[in-house]
């Protein structure tokens, strides 16, 4: 089973803590918020897991991860339906 998780979005509610990387590397209870979400999703068996980045998405690299690019994450009038399309046809 493919997983797909969108982390394109800016997290510009999370103000400073998001400034200098993208939301989902955000620190929380001692790790990232992302390493959480893998850790839960490798420990029910799943690894084809597909991450959806934009801003700061370099940062994303080397992370075991299919990445596709978001090119208009800024764009928040596409919301997470363009984000899920960056991934085409890919994901199937």
């Amino acid at each position: 089973m493919k997983v797909l998780i969108v982390a394109a979005g800016r997290g510009s509610r999370l103000g400073v803590h998001s400034d200098q990387t993208p939301k989902c590397l955000t620190p929380f209870a001692g790790s990232r918020l992302l390493d959480l979400q893998l850790s839960v999703l490798r420990g029910a068996g799943l690894d084809d897991i597909h991450l959806v980045r934009g801003y700061l998405g370099e940062q994303l690299d080397g992370l075991g991860l299919t990445l596709w690019d978001n090119p208009d994450w800024a764009a928040d009038q596409h919301g997470r339906f363009h984000a899920v399309r960056a991934a085409g046809s890919g994901i199937r």
